[in-house]
């Protein structure tokens, strides 16, 4: 099995100047940047103006970060103006979606896989616990 070792270091410097002469770099694409960090409103007046009437998928955080609830809905306002003042929700993030109802699946699928649990909820007492 052979190495090839490559230019030496006067021909790897040759190429290098010849390569930057050259006009087709100035057709390269930027490179993409990572994902932009996800911005949390807090969950109260000012973070509910922030937010347009129209479906799509809302999570809801505690003060530490921890993800309590991801719901869907047709109105994502509407979602979130009826959690504010949860004892356990300081926070939120939105995904406008169409398909509200698949991606609200997605994401708690991920979340199940990764946790191996759904998220708490945003309040203290399941409502569940009422019917049995």
């Amino acid at each position: 099995c052979a190495v090839d070792p490559g230019l030496g270091p006067e021909l790897a410097r040759q190429e290098a100047d010849r390569c930057l002469r050259c006009d087709l770099r100035l057709e390269y694409r930027t490179p993409p940047c990572p994902p932009a960090r996800e911005t949390r409103l807090s969950l109260d007046e000012s973070g509910l103006e922030r937010l347009a009437q129209r479906e799509g998928v809302v999570r809801f955080y505690s003060a530490e970060g921890e993800l309590l609830e991801i719901v869907g809905g047709h109105d994502m306002r509407a979602l979130v103006a009826e959690r504010i003042g949860a004892p356990r929700a300081a926070a939120f993030d939105f995904e406008p979606c169409p398909m509200y109802t698949q991606r609200q699946n997605e994401l708690l699928s991920h979340y199940m896989e990764a946790h191996g649990r759904m998220p708490s909820g945003v309040r203290e007492e399941d409502e569940l616990d009422d019917l049995f």
